[in-house]
């Protein structure tokens, strides 16, 4: 059991060896002899990405005027379903709501929504035009007159594409739904990120010797995300600061 930020994360014995390591010579010992870094996911609480898809549908059948939302940003359609591809739509009715992406994900779609426990369709369509025929084709068969679309992240030519479906059909800008609902963060969502950030600590800490060799900034930056990714990291949330010397006075220098 380790505790970060107040929350405690479940690890096994050879996790918490590592994370206790005094040298990175430990962490490959410990990856060249097999152990499973991410092991302590596995039994960490599900995401229940699910109870989230079904408050956005009650606010699209009750609170939005809306007849369809369409999700486009990644981040709120992982947040919504668990999927984390690189290339996907979900589209939100009052009944119900579909996943669509292309075929590299029709495994990947079917086993990250069920993990999430989010009741979603999966539609696949290989191309972007057949992606776009059968959102027009949607639209139409459930006589759609107001479809809300993300406005602080939908292109402008995207709006218009759809809005070029049907003539009786209206555009209509949600600013911050998902993002409001992802304010409330669920039991698995509060422990992947203590989990994470006991990486990030265990990963500093790992590496902060290498710092009496003086290496350059971008050199301790590769180390430092090495050692994260060592760790079980899936990878970092934005590319890691480093700043010495004069830099050390600028937040978002680039080593």
């Amino acid at each position: 059991m380790t505790n970060v930020s107040g929350a405690a994360v479940e690890i096994d014995e050879s996790t918490a060896a590592i994370l206790s390591a005094p040298s990175l010579q430990d962490v490959r010992l410990a990856l060249d002899l097999g152990w499973d870094l991410n092991r302590p996911m596995a039994s960490m609480p599900p995401l229940h990405a699910g109870r989230r898809l079904a408050a956005l549908q009650a606010l699209v059948a009750h609170n939005e005027g809306l007849d369809a939302f369409l999700v486009t940003d990644l981040v709120n359609i992982r947040a919504l379903t668990g999927f984390t591809g690189s290339a996907a739509k979900l589209m939100v009715t009052a009944d119900g709501s579909t996943l669509l992406t292309d075929g590299r994900y029709e495994e990947q779609a079917a086993d990250e929504t069920t993990v999430a426990e989010a009741a979603v369709g999966i539609v696949i369509r290989r191309s972007t035009v057949a992606q776009s025929e059968w959102l027009a084709e949607f639209l139409r068969a459930r006589g759609v007159k107001r479809l809300g679309l993300e406005a602080a992240t939908i292109s402008w030519s995207a709006q218009q594409s759809l809005a070029s479906i049907d003539k009786r059909m209206t555009c209509v800008p949600v600013f911050h739904l998902v993002e409001r609902l992802r304010r409330t963060k669920s039991t698995g969502e509060i422990a992947r990120t203590a989990r994470a950030a006991a990486i990030a600590d265990a990963a500093l800490v790992e590496v902060a010797s290498t710092l009496a060799r003086r290496p350059t900034e971008r050199a301790f930056q590769r180390t430092l995300d090495d050692a994260m990714l060592a760790l079980g990291a899936d990878a970092v949330s934005f590319e890691t600061i480093v700043a010495s010397g004069p830099n050390a006075s600028r937040p978002h220098h680039e080593p």
